[in-house]
This record gives structure tokens, C-alpha cells and sequence, in this order.
């Protein structure tokens, strides 16, 4: 740890900024948070309203880099819903649970440089934080806060043979015992916990939980669009955001991710001197054209029309796109229906048959040059795929059936039944 007397405002906006380059993923999800400078909290952490709390002094001491690590690590605790996830497990344990998963990916990840005294566990990256909690809170003995200042403390008991464990296990402010069986690496300092200012309602939980992973979907993409996006972490991304959902909020996190992000770079309010300056997200993302393919060629019933522009007319109230086609398709383009942002989707009853080629809609787009943001096609997946010659957009297919398009498919695949290549 370093100490300077640069500003605190101005150290922290040079380490998000470097955070965006070297770490689009990371540092995009910072770049839609609020960064506040306080004195409340004696190092670091986040509110129950999502703000990310930094203590001016703790700030001084980091080095860039250590910054960097920071202030990744708390805007994973907002997008994880750690405090939505929470529930009525012990909050200092399944803090430490949540630093530990946080702090291996962002060493695995390479992001700024691991402040010494953090929590470390040996593979925390590929778990829950739950299971992780299950697996510790019966070893660890919550002491009673002895004054109002402190943090709650820990016992931390000799851990069984078995687990996997480097170092010494920390354990509580009067208690300097250690073993090496614990599952940590070297002194676990347990940190001090702000206040929870008020209980989030159900409401609350399910949104900030439904936010993190809207966000981290916009982050994945984002990343990826920089090529800077390692395997690893987008595949445990993707199982966050896939995990047990329905392929309509499939869908809808792809096109949510997709829209265009609106910031907002005017100065904040010079009441809130505390606020560092970072630029604002708007709160609405918004998509340009978008191009609706359906399938009408016989297998595919009114009903299932119905609900497939039901779900993407709720997508547009998220997305806001300028301007909808959906194209009714057989083997070449039967119709089109042009809406305007804000208008309903009215679905056509089938009233077409025969065969199947869905890249006649990508040859449509081509041929009325329509600049789309992204092309959404529904099909039972028995259909000619395009060239990558055809693709004159980003593509992707929701497959009523169990089909496996070839590798070369272009785009991104949804199934109805929840499963996605």
C-alpha cells in the first residue's frame, strides 16, 4: 500500500479509466455505477442501494493498481446481488464467502494487484458464493460486536484434513491462532460491514438480482466486441445468465445487451463534492432497427406467432427500437410489417404453407438495405442457414425444435426449451 496526497476524485477516475482499457468487461460495469467518497466505511464497500462506498484515506493508500482491483471487486458485489442473494445467512461469513469467489477471479482474471490481507481461497472461482458459505459457516463462530465502531469478529477454527489450503488461517482480533488446513491463503482479516441502512423488499431483491444480470450481459458483450474477453470467465458468466431461464429472457438479455448505451458526461452536482466524477448510464438503453424473421412455413401455428411477438414486444419495451420489420417467411419473403417505436406488434394468422429457407429474409434486408442492429429469427431450425456472404447483420435463432444447426451457423442460437449454443 502506497500513501500520496493526490486527490482521491481524480486517482480514482484515472484507475476506472485504466480498468476500461486494460479490462473492457470490468470496467464497463464500473462506468454504470455511482462512486462514492465517504468516510462512513474504513475501507471499502457497497450500499443497499447498489453505490460503491470508498473510504478517502484507504483510497490514498492503494496504488493504481491495488485501485484497480478495488473498484472491480466492489461493482462485482453489486452486479452478483450480493446483498440481494443474501437472505438470512450470516452477513460477515457470506461476505467473506462472496470475497472470496470475487478476489480468485479477478487474480485468474489478471485485474490490478490483489490487496495483501484480502480473502483468498484456492479455486473460489468456479463456485458460489452459497456453496462456499455452506461449507464454512459451520466452522466459523460469530463473536458480538464489543464496541459500536468495530466490525463483527470471527473464530476461525482448525479446518478438517482434506481441504485444499495454503497459508494461515486468520481468526479473531484476541485470538492469534492459525492452522494450515484451513481452506484460505495466509491472514484472513475480517472486514467491518456498513450498517445495512434498511431491509430491501421482495420487489427490491428481485430487481437488483434481474439488474446484475442485465448488466453483466451488456458487460459480456461489450468485452467480447473488444476482443478482450478470456473463455473462462465468459463461460461462468454465460452459466449465470442462462442458468434455469426461460429462452425468452435469453433473448431478452441478448437484445438488451445489444442496444446502445447512452452516458451522460455532464458534471455531477457540486452539492455532492463527494461524488467522483465517472460518466453516468442512462437508464434507458435503445436499440435502432431491429428485424423480426418468422417461419409460416406450415409447422409453425398461430399460437406460437402470438407468443413469439408477445415476448419480443415486451423485449422492445425494454430495448426501445426506432423502428420493427417482422417478416412473415416461407422459401422467400411472403410479407412485412413495419412499426414504429412505441407502436404494438399485431401477429398475421399463417396463412401460407410449403417450404423453408429463412436467409430469404437476409436477402430482403440486403435488397431494401436496411442498416439493422440485429435480425431475430424463429424457425423450427429445418431450414437452408446463410453464407457469411448473407449475413448483412448481427443474427440470432430461436429454434422451436431440438435441431443442432452446423458449427458454421452464424449468430447465436436459443432454443424454446431453454437450451442455448
Amino acid at each position: 500500500m502506497l500513501a500520496t496526497n493526490t486527490d482521491p476524485r481524480k486517482k480514482i477516475n484515472k484507475a476506472a479509466v485504466s480498468l476500461l482499457l486494460r479490462h473492457p468487461f470490468f470496467g464497463s460495469l464500473l462506468y454504470r455505477h455511482e462512486v462514492l467518497i465517504t468516510t462512513s466505511v474504513e475501507t471499502a464497500a457497497v450500499s443497499v442501494d447498489r453505490v460503491i462506498m470508498l473510504n478517502p484515506e484507504f483510497v490514498q493508500k492503494c496504488s493504481p493498481a491495488q485501485l484497480e482491483f478495488l473498484l472491480a471487486h466492489e461493482v462485482m458485489h453489486i452486479v452478483f446481488a450480493h446483498i440481494a442473494r443474501r437472505g438470512d445467512r450470516d452477513p460477515v461469513i457470506y461476505n467473506i464467502a462472496c470475497d472470496a469467489v470475487i478476489n480468485e477471479t479477478l487474480i485468474v482474471e489478471g485485474v490490478g494487484e490483489f490487496i495483501e490481507g484480502g480473502i483468498r481461497m484456492l479455486g473460489a472461482q468456479y463456485r458460489t458464493s452459497e456453496s462456499i458459505y455452506d461449507e464454512i459457516a459451520p466452522k466459523l463462530k460469530p463473536r458480538k460486536k464489543t464496541s459500536p465502531s468495530k466490525g463483527q469478529g470471527l473464530t476461525l477454527p482448525l479446518f478438517p484434513n482434506g481441504l485444499e489450503a495454503n497459508g494461515q488461517a486468520g481468526v479473531s482480533e484476541d485470538d492469534d491462532s492459525s492452522g494450515s488446513n484451513s481452506p484460505f491463503i495466509g491472514k484472513l482479516n475480517i472486514p467491518d460491514l456498513p450498517r445495512q441502512a434498511r431491509q430491501l423488499t421482495q420487489e427490491e431483491i428481485n430487481e437488483q438480482i434481474e439488474e446484475g444480470k442485465i448488466e453483466l450481459g451488456q458487460a459480456l458483450t461489450t468485452a467480447r466486441t473488444c476482443g478482450n474477453m478470456s473463455g473462462v470467465l465468459g463461460r461462468f458468466i454465460n452459466s449465470i445468465l442462462e442458468s434455469s431461464l426461460p429462452w425468452y429472457q435469453i433473448l431478452e438479455r441478448y437484445m438488451v445487451a445489444k442496444a446502445e448505451q447512452r452516458y451522460n458526461w455532464s458534471r455531477p452536482d457540486k452539492r455532492r463534492l463527494n461524488i467522483a466524477y465517472l460518466p453516468r448510464r442512462e437508464r434507458f438503453p435503445s436499440l435502432g432497427t431491429v428485424v423480426i424473421g418468422i417461419d409460416v412455413s406450415g409447422s409453425v401455428s398461430d399460437t406460437e406467432i402470438a407468443e413469439y411477438l408477445g415476448h419480443c414486444q415486451r423485449i422492445f419495451e425494454l430495448c426501445h427500437p426506432r423502428k420493427v420489420y417482422v417478416v412473415y417467411c416461407t422459401t422467400r419473403v411472403e410479407a412485412v410489417d413495419e412499426y414504429e417505436k412505441g407502436e404494438p406488434l399485431e401477429p398475421r394468422k399463417n396463412l401460407w404453407s410449403g417450404g423453408t429457407c429463412m436467409p430469404a429474409i437476409m436477402d430482403w434486408i440486403a435488397k431494401k438495405e436496411i442498416e439493422a442492429d440485429v435480425c431475430v429469427t424463429f424457425t423450427d431450425g429445418f431450414t437452408p442457414y446463410p453464407s457469411e456472404k448473407q449475413v448483412p447483420c448481427p443474427l440470432v435463432w430461436v429454434l422451436s425444435s431440438d435441431f443442432k444447426p452446423k458449427e458454421s451457423t452464424r449468430g447465436e442460437v436459443i432454443y424454446v426449451n431453454g437450451n442455448r449454443n
